[in-house]
């Protein structure tokens, strides 16, 4: 026990040597923070062609992609999403709201050099929503914000989404899901409790942290012999950047959620979830081991059919998709809703694999549909409508067709285009 303790302390005067002791205010720490590599990212998941998809995969009428819409993006961090939609789409009017002013600066020095004019900043904390003149939006999305905030300003948010939402609107929500963070809690804690005492910034505390697990992990500490998900966990966080670490993980919201829980918040905003912006998750046959399917019939309704997937796949990150408008068309009359979805090639042909994994299935995509298919599409964008018309689709069931092209665009291989 000693001797463990002597190399603890070894290990601690090592790595405080090793942690930069120059002092960090506030402001530094936060533009460091702010330049952090996943606030650079964009998320295709939250376009409006990605959203409307998934509506109407589900059989929801909405308005089609041509005509002027409005969007609001909630924690767009340096603005690179929001900044690209709207450089793509110049007919539509965006709003991307950051509680932090340099974020906010950063988006607008985007903005400013894309020579935009269809795009409106704000610094604004999420409790303060209720205080900004804000219109109303076709579509609202937050990409893991909402699992990493106070249960007040969930309700904020939530209140927002309930004020700010038209009627048939679309919300994404994209957070940090329960079950499968489990593994990641303690090594959180432990870093959280470790680092507390210590004069730190966030980025050094980070830092501190992450030698501290990796020290516990090299000394076969039986919590990682026990545990071998933290492991993997662990090996995920030493890979990034202590700015990364310390802005996703040493907040102190920072809490994965259960989807009853944010499908409970958003109901109390009158939305109903629509589907999952990782278009496999829509399909069980896709995603679900086929053991599993007869279980999943006896749910006695969509929300514990979704309870039971995310703890079979073990899911740490959801992406979901909400709406006002939960009528759906009548079967016979869904056809219709995919007439004008533009399909393209996200890959070129040889690139474009014919067997996959998509979450635990294997899957092969072979076959006369997929033969004529796939050269026609990556030779350019088509609409369903005009694939349906070619000499090459003769005669193939529209419905097959669908099913086809899902199956494309749910790993990547296609995906879903503003126009032609």
């Amino acid at each position: 026990m000693g001797e463990n303790l002597d190399q603890e302390e070894e290990f601690v005067e090592e790595m405080e040597a090793a942690t930069p002791r120059s002092p960090v205010d506030a402001a530094g720490e936060a533009a460091q923070i702010a330049d952090a590599g996943h606030s650079w990212r964009f998320q295709a998941a939250m376009s409006p062609p990605a959203l409307q998809y998934v509506a109407r995969l589900r059989g929801l009428e909405v308005a089609p992609l041509s005509e002027p819409f409005s969007y609001c993006e909630l924690g767009c961090r340096n603005g690179v999403s929001s900044n690209v939609l709207a450089a793509a789409l110049p007919h539509g009017s965006f709003t991307a709201i950051d509680p932090k002013p340099e974020h906010i600066a950063n988006a607008k020095r985007l903005a400013e050099d894309g020579k935009l004019q269809n795009i409106d900043f704000i610094a604004c904390d999420y409790d303060a929503l209720a205080e900004q003149d804000l219109p109303q939006f076709d579509y609202i999305v937050l990409d893991e914000v909402y699992s990493a905030v106070s249960p007040e300003a969930r309700g904020a948010i939530v209140a927002f989404i309930d004020q700010n939402l038209k009627p048939g609107g679309l919300v994404y929500v994209g957070y940090n899901a329960m079950p499968g963070w489990t593994p990641m809690l303690p090594l959180r804690d432990l870093m959280m409790s470790y680092t507390s005492l210590k004069q730190r910034s966030r980025i050094e505390a980070a830092a501190q942290g992450l030698r501290y697990l990796k020290y516990l992990h090299d000394n076969q500490a039986a919590f990682f012999r026990a545990n071998p998900g933290s492991v993997r966990f662990l090996a995920g966080l030493l890979r990034q950047e202590p700015t990364v670490v310390a802005d996703e993980y040493l907040n102190d919201y920072w809490q994965p959620l259960y989807f009853s829980n944010v499908t409970a918040d958003m109901a109390e905003a009158g939305l109903a979830f629509c589907g999952s912006s990782q278009v496999e998750r829509n399909y069980t046959d896709l995603i679900v081991p086929k053991e599993y399917w007869e279980f999943l019939d006896t749910a006695e309704n969509e929300i514990v059919r979704e309870i039971h997937k995310s703890l079979i796949l073990n899911e740490a990150l959801r992406r979901d998709i909400y709406c006002k408008q939960t009528e759906a068309l009548p079967k016979d009359q869904q056809g219709r809703l995919y007439e004008d979805l533009v399909f393209g090639a996200n890959k070129l042909e040889k690139d474009i694999k014919r067997e996959l994994k998509v979450g635990q299935v294997n899957i092969r995509l072979g076959g006369g549909l997929y033969d004529a298919l796939i050269p026609i599409v990556a030779q350019g964008t088509h609409s369903f409508a005009e694939l349906l018309k070619l000499s090459e689709m003769k005669g193939q069931d529209p419905r097959a067709l669908q099913t086809a092209l899902a199956r494309l665009v749910a790993r990547g291989q296609f995906m879903l285009y503003a126009e032609k």
